[in-house]
C-alpha cells in the first residue's frame, strides 16, 4: 500500500526488490504447510523413538463371511469387495492359491488382513491384526503403503521444507547486520556437523 492509502499496481508489485518476494514466500509457505509440518515432526519423533510408545500389534479379531455369487473367484476381485469391510491395499505378491482355498492379504498402517477363502463354499476368513496409533502414525510418517494422494502430499511437504529453508536461509545471508549474517554461517556450519555426527552414530 501506497502512503496515500491506495494499492500499488500490478506493474509496481512486479518491480518490487527480490527480498520482498524473498519474505512473502516464507511467510505464505511457512504458514500455508504449518499444520503438515507439525504432522511430520511429531510422527517423527515418534518414530525416532518407539521406546517411549507402545508400538506392539493389537490382538488379531477374526471375521467370516461368505462372498457373493457375482463377485469372481479370483483375488484381485474379492480384495475389491472386501476392500469396503477391510480396507487395505491389496498386495499381489501374497496371493496364494491351490484346489481348496485363495489366501491373499490386506494391508494399511491402521491394520493388516489374512484373507482366505473356501473356493467350494465361498465363505472368508479375515484375521485382522490393528495397528496401535503409535505405529499406525509411524507408518504414516514413513509413506508405508501410500497411495497417490498420500505420496503428493509427502512431496508437497519436502517441497514446502525445502522452500522455507532456502528463503529463510536467502533472508539471513542478506540480513543488513554483518553480525547476524556471520552467525548465520556459524550455524549452518553447526548444522553440517550434527549431520555428520548423525551419521557417525548409526
Amino acid at each position: 500500500m501506497t502512503a496515500n492509502g491506495e494499492q500499488p499496481s500490478y506493474s509496481k508489485r512486479l518491480k518490487r526488490p527480490l527480498a520482498w518476494w524473498v519474505r512473502q514466500v516464507h511467510f505464505y509457505v511457512s504458514m500455508g504447510s504449518t499444520v503438515l509440518l507439525l504432522f511430520f515432526v511429531a510422527t517423527g519423533f515418534i518414530a525416532a523413538r518407539p521406546d517411549l510408545f507402545n508400538t506392539d500389534d493389537l490382538p488379531m479379531e477374526v471375521s467370516r463371511g461368505t462372498i457373493p455369487a457375482d463377485v469372481p473367484l479370483e483375488a484381485p476381485a474379492i480384495a475389491k469387495w472386501l476392500s469396503t469391510t477391510f480396507p487395505g491395499r491389496f498386495r499381489e505378491k501374497t496371493v496364494d492359491r491351490d484346489d481348496r482355498e485363495i489366501r491373499f492379504e490386506l494391508e494399511s498402517v491402521w491394520a493388516w488382513h489374512a484373507i482366505a477363502v473356501e473356493i467350494q463354499t465361498r465363505d472368508y476368513v479375515a484375521e485382522t491384526t490393528p495397528s496401535t496409533w503409535a505405529s499406525a502414525t509411524i507408518g504414516l510418517h514413513r509413506g508405508k503403503w501410500a497411495g497417490k494422494l498420500q505420496r503428493l502430499l509427502v512431496d508437497v511437504t519436502a517441497m514446502a521444507l525445502l522452500l522455507v529453508l532456502v528463503t529463510g536461509v536467502g533472508m539471513t545471508l542478506t540480513h543488513p547486520d554483518r553480525q547476524r549474517r556471520w552467525w548465520a554461517w556459524g550455524l549452518m556450519v553447526f548444522s553440517a556437523l550434527l549431520v555428520v555426527l548423525l551419521c557417525i552414530g548409526r
